[in-house]
């Protein structure tokens, strides 16, 4: 039964490493689709940072801080005489370092004329970026949690 129990937790990060691959690979296809989707003339009504802060306990029982920021935004398109308005920048997470957030509030300030791209089967399926930004890093991280999940399943079966 102990043999058993030491082979759960290996085979739980292959698992783990498993789904982000999928994430990322899902999130990868959805951008590569949407690059396909036609675009319409919008304007930004909103452009702003939004502080994001994570505290965490470490293992010696101190706290740390991490602080992210979010590119809010929010514009409007018309289709087909319909005036939509759309939250969503692009495909996966927001959540960047400061430097990364500010280049996409500069990339599309309040009242500039942008691009926005829609899915043509659900108009208001929108975004203003057709990119998957969190596709490599969870491509990544699924991998080397996978790849240490399998090593320590090997290290076991030894």
């Amino acid at each position: 039964m102990e043999f058993i129990m030491e082979q759960i937790a290996p085979v739980i990060l292959i698992l783990v490493g498993l789904l982000f691959v999928a994430i990322g690979f899902f999130l990868s296809l959805r951008a590569k689709a949407a690059a396909k989707w036609p675009t319409a003339p919008g304007i930004m009504l909103k452009s702003e940072l939004a502080e994001r802060t994570t505290k965490t306990r470490t293992n010696d029982h101190q706290i740390r801080t991490y602080t992210s920021y979010e590119p809010v935004v929010e514009y409007q398109y018309t289709v087909n005489g319909e005036v939509l308005t759309g939250k969503r920048l692009a495909f996966g997470l927001t959540r960047l370092p400061l430097e990364k957030a500010q280049e996409y509030l500069n990339k599309f300030p309040v009242s500039a004329q942008v691009p926005v791209y829609y899915n043509p089967r659900q108009v208001k399926d929108s975004r203003l970026e057709v990119t998957a930004a969190a596709a490599t890093p969870q491509l990544i991280i699924g991998i080397i949690i996978g790849v240490i999940g399998a090593v320590w399943l090997v290290v076991t079966l030894l």
